[in-house]
This record gives C-alpha cells, structure tokens and sequence, in this order.
C-alpha cells in the first residue's frame, strides 16, 4: 500500500515565519499607504498640520485605515487580497479626489473664510448702529441727503450709497452720518472693496445702503405703513457662497421689498437684511 503521513505528521509551520509576517503586513499596508497619501496631498496643498480641522481628517483617515488593515490580518486570504486591491482602488482615486476634502484648509480658502466672516461681523455692527441712530436720533438720511448718491441708470440710480465709490470725494465713502453723530467710530467696508464697470450696487465686492421713501409704490411698496420707510444693507458678494439665498449662512432676507416681489434684492444680492422707520 502506498504509504501516507497523517496530518498529525505534517510538519507545522513554526511561529514568526512567512504566514505571519504576512499578516502583519496586510495589517500595515492600508494605514502606512494612507499616510503616505495624506502627506502627498497636504504638502501639496500647504495645509497646517496642527490645526483641529485637519487632525480630524487625519485622524478618521488613519483610524479607518488602521481598522481595515485589522480586519484583513484576522481574515482569510481572499479578504487579503480583497483589501489589497480595495486599498489600490482608495490610492489611485483619492489621488485626484482626496484634496476636495482638505480644499476649505489651503491658506487662500482660508482667507476667502475669514473675508467673508469679516463681511457678515461688518453687516451686524452696521445694522446695529442703524437701529440706534433710529432710535435715539430719528429717521435715517437717504444718500442724497449727504452727498453719496450712486447706482447703475436702470437699477434705482442715485438711491445708493456704495461702500467702494465715494460719491463726495470726502474719504469716508460708506454711511458717514454715524461717523457724524457719534454713533461708530468709523464705518467698515468690504474687505476687498472693489466697484463694477457700471457702478451697479448688485456688482463688484462692497456694502450697500438704500432707503425707499414713504409710499413709493414700486411692486406694491413695502410691507410697511405708508409714512414708514425701509432701509436695506447688503453685501454685493460672499465669496464661499454660489446661491442666492446663500446656502452656507442664515439670515439674509428682506420681504418688505417688496410686496408683490417678496424678497427682490435677495435676488442681486449674496446678502441683505432690513429695517423700518417711521419718517
């Protein structure tokens, strides 16, 4: 009879060989090839490491890898190789799609951010001396009424004051009443502060201040009674947003103007708000 050996004569393979080194590397493959690509792409992109947004991605990315890289160790080796080609597949996509995720971190997405943060803090703070001056001094002037009149020839010209045109060339281009009256030191603009080829107020990157008069009957009027006005602020553009109304912050609305057209502006602008006073 042929002879045979009993599996309990067949040779064991004895701990630390190949099988386990293997193992060991499947486990580490998907962590280390996560970090090299991490690397790759915040080099790249000159993202700051220490900084919390970033540890998260980091993090996740790693925790996840790291998870994978276990799960693949203790399975069988279809798994392996599964998790293998998984992690080849992850590379090469995230190679060109990985950097979407870090985009908001580069040093000009930063900026961009921290512009427009600035735009919606200077709407706040302008708003509210509005209301005080309403308050404790009375109905608020028009910008014909000191000198800073301006607008495109078919978009209400002459009803706005822009903060990137200084319509009386006194170097205080935007809302200087509150200067006048105490009421702001001085009156932000927008941080980059540029004007449009047609002086339009719904063009360029400035605030914006328009007053209706009481009755005007544009649409049906305003929402008010008839011997109030209304004042609007906007702001011509929120660089992160691409929708109006802005889809990335709340708040920007004006259905006073008009009646028949709720929320008008917010069609030209990225962001307004408004207020009533009598007259």
């Amino acid at each position: 009879m042929p002879s045979s050996r009993s599996a309990i004569d067949r040779p064991r393979i004895p701990p630390g060989s190949g099988a386990g080194r293997a193992r060991l590397s499947v486990l580490l493959i998907p962590p280390l090839a996560i970090f090299a690509l991490l690397y790759h792409v915040m080099a790249n992109l000159q993202i700051t490491v220490l900084r919390p947004q970033t540890l998260v991605v980091i993090g996740a990315s790693l925790g996840a890898a790291t998870l994978l890289g276990v799960l693949a160790a203790c399975s069988r080796s279809w798994l392996r190789v599964g998790v293998l080609a998984l992690v080849a597949v992850v590379w090469i996509d995230a190679t060109f799609d990985l950097s979407a995720a870090f985009v908001r971190l580069t040093p000009d997405a930063r900026s961009v951010a921290a512009r427009d943060r600035t735009r919606l803090g200077d709407l706040i703070a302008i708003q509210s001396a509005l209301e005080q001056h309403i308050e404790t001094i009375g109905p608020l002037p028009a910008p014909a009424d000191y000198g800073e009149e301006t607008g495109a020839a078919t978009f209400w010209q002459g009803w706005w004051d822009e903060s990137a045109h200084d319509g009386n060339g006194d170097g205080r281009p935007f809302l200087e009443f509150l200067v006048d009256r105490g009421l702001m030191t001085s009156v932000p603009v927008d941080p980059i502060n540029r004007t449009s080829a047609d002086s339009g107020p719904a063009h360029g990157q400035q605030y914006v201040y328009y007053v209706t008069p009481p009755g005007y009957g544009y649409a049906g009027g305003h929402c008010g009674a008839s011997a109030q006005s209304v004042y609007l602020l906007g702001i011509t553009d929120l660089e992160r947003e691409t929708t109006r109304p802005p889809a990335g912050v709340s708040g920007s609305g004006c259905d006073c103007l008009w009646r028949d057209e709720p929320n008008f502006f917010q069609q030209h602008f990225d962001y307004v708000v408004c207020g009533r006073f009598p007259r």
